[in-house]
């Protein structure tokens, strides 16, 4: 599956028809995490070569240039929970339940789940979801700011489907330079890559476009 989804988002992403993707899962879970008695079966010296590549499908995910949705109807667990973490918004059913269970397994969360959830929620919850290895509600999720919003199950996917057609309406270019912002905020050369984004930004013809129709709306 990961290997899949590593392939199906290097496609995506390469694809001038594809401007927003929503990542969602059929049936009462959205993913469970890894197979545990796979892992039960593996030692140490088998499971660390296969880290890298599990780390690639992430990564992948995360520096999608176009902007990626997470519709989480039921259980994100371990992996599962990373895959929201990589994602730019999560909506979520009020059934979901968002959760680390790695130290319940005697294991503890990587791949950087850790940082990226700190960053997301704060040290505080954070360190509850990771220590405990409880999972919490779709509710909890929302006031920790793990999730933009909670939903009925039967509005979520017609809910991230409006998302996304409302993302995918605006100018393209625009909105990935604004995603990929926050992934070099960091770096000591922001400034130089802001500028340099904003004039890229004004050469579009989509932009030009855009405010001449903002324009044109305000005559009226």
């Amino acid at each position: 599956m990961l290997s899949e989804l590593r392939s199906t988002f290097d496609t995506l992403r390469q694809d001038g028809n594809v401007s927003v993707i929503v990542l969602a899962a059929r049936g009462l879970v959205f993913c469970a995490g890894f197979d545990v008695a796979w892992m039960a079966s593996q030692d140490a010296g088998a499971i660390g070569p296969g880290l890298p590549g599990i780390e690639a499908t992430f990564d992948t995910i995360e520096a999608c240039a176009k902007p990626v949705i997470a519709a989480v109807q039921g259980a994100a667990m371990g992996g599962g929970l990373l895959l929201t973490l990589v994602a730019d918004a999560c909506l979520a059913s009020e059934h979901a339940r968002f959760g680390a269970p790695e130290v319940k397994l005697g294991l503890f969360p990587n791949l950087r789940l850790i940082p990226r959830l700190e960053r997301l929620i704060g040290m505080r919850a954070a360190k509850h979801l990771v220590l405990t290895g409880e999972p919490v509600s779709a509710a909890t999720a929302l006031d920790w700011g793990l999730v933009n919003r909670v939903l009925p199950s039967r509005e979520l996917h017609a809910e991230a489907q409006a998302l996304a057609e409302q993302l995918a309406g605006l100018p393209s270019f625009a909105v990935q330079s604004a995603k990929a912002a926050f992934g070099v905020t960091d770096s000591p050369d922001f400034v130089a890559w802001e500028r340099q984004r904003f004039a890229e930004c004004w050469k579009q013809p989509e932009r030009q476009v855009a405010m001449q129709a903002f324009l044109d709306a305000r005559k009226r």
